[in-house]
């Protein structure tokens, strides 16, 4: 994003089911594989809290490895200066080019190596040489810190229509998870392997089927969940969960309770259920207005 930091970024605000995720935008363009793209690059607002708590692990592990490197090298020494800075160089290429949230200096300290024995009266006399050793200083990088949680907070979104703006491209971005939680529904193998079709036209025509269908489903998750909300009430989903909003799913799994059976008596098939239907069924037939002997009704 050359000439802006994240904070000069346009916002925008996205709406959700509780309240409006707040994003900063930046608009450009690419070329990607001979493709003209239109580049939405999104900041989320709301990421900078969870991410930061992973970032802060993150550090908290760095910080461990180093001190247990800083323990590892406060208890060696060399015999010369040559061979500790040597050492430093070492160290700079393998263990610390791999840090990111941390600034490590390293001092060389010379110590006197003494002669064993009582001291001589002549003082100079009784140091026999020089040892080297090393002492860390570790602070955090803030700067690659505060830059790591922008990063982790950063999306690109793309699209080929050139007309979009940035924040349209967000905006339908942030649509798919609703497509997706529908057409999950047609992924499904239990419902995906019950079709078997050879030619391409009679997959198309399916094609066209299971869209009209997620349609109507679509519009009976709508009728259900504003049926909840007029009454302000609830009803049990999959996983004895109380629900006010339940998905698309959901209303559907709620369905498999219902069982049904077909007995022959003179001569004239009858259907019945197998037990009663349970209250969320009854709740849910009512908002879409299906009678409760709809999956009874007359004699086959």
């Amino acid at each position: 994003m050359p000439g802006y930091t994240v904070n000069e970024l346009p916002t925008v605000e996205v709406p959700t089911s509780t309240k409006p995720s707040l994003y900063r935008v930046y608009e450009t363009e690419c070329v990607y594989q001979g493709i003209p793209l239109k580049m939405a690059v999104c900041y989320s607002e709301k990421l900078k809290f969870q991410k930061a708590k992973t970032l802060e692990k993150r550090i908290l592990n760095e910080s461990k490895t180093l001190e247990k490197l800083a323990k590892t090298m406060n208890q060696r020494s060399f015999a010369c200066l040559e061979d500790a800075q040597l050492e430093i160089n070492k160290l700079n290429r393998q263990e610390l080019n791999k840090l990111q949230y941390h600034k490590v200096s390293i001092e060389i300290e010379s110590q006197e190596i003494r002669r064993r024995g009582r001291p001589s009266q002549d003082t100079s006399k009784d140091t026999v040489g020089l040892k080297y050793t090393f002492t860390f200083a570790v602070t955090k990088d803030e700067k690659s810190i505060q830059e790591s949680l922008d990063k982790e907070c950063l999306f690109i979104v793309v699209s080929t229509k050139q007309s979009m703006s940035a924040v349209d491209i967000l905006l339908e971005y942030k649509t798919q998870s609703a497509v997706e939680r529908k057409f999950q529904f047609l992924k499904s193998p239990q419902f995906v392997n019950s079709f078997f079709v050879d030619s391409p036209r009679r997959v198309e025509a399916l094609g066209y089927l299971l869209l009209i269908l997620m349609l109507l489903l679509s519009v009976a998750e709508y009728v259900v969940r504003r049926g909840l909300e007029n009454d302000k009430s609830t009803i049990v989903g999959p996983g004895k969960i109380k629900m006010d909003r339940p998905s698309l799913m959901a209303i559907y799994r709620i369905f498999f309770s219902v069982a049904t059976s077909t007995v022959k008596i003179n001569g004239i098939l009858h259907r019945g259920y197998h037990k009663p239907l349970e209250d969320n069924v009854k709740t849910v037939m009512k908002y879409l207005e299906i009678p409760e002997d709809f999956f009874t009704r007359g004699a086959f």
